[in-house]
Parts: structure tokens; sequence; C-alpha cells
């Protein structure tokens, strides 16, 4: 920031054969809305809000800035989210009080094949895999499946009926998951356990996007050690045969009528220290099931009686002084979460 300019300057990888490549618009857009969510409420969006902002891309040839023609298509989820997710970053530290901690990253499973039903071709990209935790703001917790940031949260699940009319499969479940949302003061909304059996002979499948290794980043001391293994995009596989096989990334697989492909779909980052939530709102997570009783523990320094329901004042106090503790020592020696 200099007076009353802004300069957002951004460095991407060499594109690539995969589809995240993001072309210049899509790219500044997402510059654009993680900008938007900086400021407070009612502040008219015109020329006048977007003229201080300057982006730079860098220079051709990038993710961020590839020469076309170029594969693209999974750039306005994957792509476009990773980008808003470090704009907020550096925000968050600016300001503070409007910060914004990441939502779950892209991930996405495509079914194609014939329908025995009417002997069309069909083919459907699960938005369902795609439909994790919102990233929470200073002040509020994260919405439970908001999805990708490039909707606003305005990502709508639909009818679990209507797309099993439409496409021959059968969604066996899909549910919140606990424990997927990343903790904090603010804890990230929760992300979703889905099963899906395919219903037609033959089946290909393919899996894009990304979130596979690094969890939604928080912000402000949010998030947790066990973020990184635990609140991440998980897709499996299991044939009728009882075989069970991990679906990695820009991959393809053939399946069978019966076949079943599972996920674990992220949540979103917290925002401040979990240590810090509100006893009655660890309290109230854990029983509406968001939140197991051991990570309420764990990570929120939270602890209950055998019944699960009340609390441990003495043992959480204990808990939470230590967690404080830990937290003052990686702050000294550096480590910023």
């Amino acid at each position: 920031v200099e007076g009353d300019q802004m300069n957002v300057v951004l460095s991407g990888p060499p594109q690539t054969l995969n589809p995240l490549n993001s072309y210049k618009s899509n790219t500044i857009s997402a510059v654009y809305w993680a900008y938007l969510s900086a400021f407070r409420p009612g502040i008219p969006v015109n020329e006048g809000l977007y003229d201080p902002l300057h982006v730079d891309i860098g220079p051709e040839g990038s993710v961020l800035n590839p020469i076309g023609p170029v594969a693209s298509y999974a750039s306005t989820g994957a792509t476009f989210g990773l980008v808003f997710s470090a704009v907020c970053q550096a925000f968050s530290q600016a300001i503070p009080q409007r910060s914004c901690a990441a939502w779950c990253y892209q991930n996405t499973v495509t079914f194609s094949g014939v329908d025995p039903r009417d002997g069309e071709t069909f083919a459907y990209m699960t938005h369902l895999m795609s439909k994790g935790g919102g990233g929470a703001y200073h002040g509020r917790d994260g919405g439970h499946l908001w999805g990708l940031p490039a909707a606003g949260g305005a990502n709508m699940t639909g009818e679990i009926e209507l797309l099993e009319f439409r496409v021959p499969i059968h969604i066996v479940r899909h549910e919140l998951l606990p424990d997927s949302g990343c903790p904090g003061q603010w804890r990230g909304g929760c992300g979703a356990e889905l099963e899906i059996e395919v219903q037609c002979p033959e089946c290909i499948i393919t899996r894009t996007g990304s979130g596979i290794r690094n969890a939604p980043a928080s912000c402000l001391g949010g998030g947790s050690p066990l973020d990184s293994d635990t609140r991440i995009h998980k897709t499996w596989i299991r044939k009728t045969s009882g075989k069970t096989e991990e679906l990695p990334l820009h991959s393809l697989r053939h399946l069978k009528a019966g076949d079943r492909v599972f996920g674990e779909v992220a949540g979103g980052g917290g925002v401040g220290p979990a240590w810090k939530r509100k006893l009655n709102l660890v309290q109230a997570d854990v029983c509406t099931g968001l939140v197991t009783v051991p990570k309420a523990e764990e990570e929120y320094g939270v602890a209950f009686n055998p019944d699960s329901v009340s609390l441990d004042l003495e043992r959480t106090r204990s808990l939470r002084t230590a967690l404080a503790s830990r937290a003052k020592d990686r702050d000294e020696g550096g480590v910023d979460r």
C-alpha cells in the first residue's frame, strides 16, 4: 500500500497441461473478490472502488497468466480459490477485523457412460464433491457446504432425487463430516462424507482439482497441526469384489454397476486461536455433532464430563492454559499459523 494506492503482485508456476491454467480475467477477478471481501458491507461497488487497486499477474506463460490456447476449465474453481485465499491471507494481516480464512479447494469427480434407461450418453461433474466448508470470517463461523468462493456461498446442492433421475447413479450417503472444519475462535464450516453407487454397466470416472495435500489456510492463529492430515479432500473406490483403492488426482478409472465412489470433502479454514472460542459454542458444536469430544479437548482445550454434554471446567482451564502456552512458544519461535 502506497498512499491511497494498492498493489497486488502475483507469481505462479509455469502453465501446465492440466486444466488449472487461469486466464488473465479469471485471475484478476479472484483478486477483486478478495479485495471486496476486505471492506465493510455497504460501500458502493463501482469504478471508484476499483481505481486504487493495481494487479500485476506476472509475465505470460504461468498458470496465472497462460499463453492460449490452453486447458483451463478447472481454473474458475480451483485456481480462482487459491488466488482468492492467498490475497485474503495478506489482507488478514493488514485488516485483522475483516479477516477471511480459506474456503475448501476444488475437488471434482466426473462420471460418464451410457444410461441403460434410454441408451443416451451422459456426463456428470459431481458438484457434491466440491461443496466443502466455507472459511470463517472474523466474528463469524464459516458456512457448512458453502462450496467454492467463486460462487460466494451460492452453490446449491439441489434435489438428490432429481440428480438420480437424470444420471444413472445412486447417492447412498451425503452428510456433514464431523471435525472437518479447521478449528479457530471462529470455526471453519464443515465438509461432507459422500458415497455414490454406479448404476450403469460401464462408467468412466476422472478426478481433478486440488486440496489433497494442504488444508484450507487458517489465519490469525487459527487452524491446527492436524489440518494437513485430516482436513483435506480424500476420494477412493470400492469395487463389487471388495477391492478398495484411492482415486488420485488427474486419473481415470473404469467402473461397473455396483461399484462405489467415496469422498471426504474438506471444511474451511478457521480464524483466531481455537482455545479462545467461547465455551458455549464448543459445547454446541459437540452436541450437534460438528466436533467430536476428542477433538474438542485436543484442539479447543474444552473437556467434557462422561456424559459428553456437560463441561469439565477444571480440566478445561488446564487444557486451555497449556494450549495458550504452546501458542506463545510458537510465536516467540517465529512460527506463524
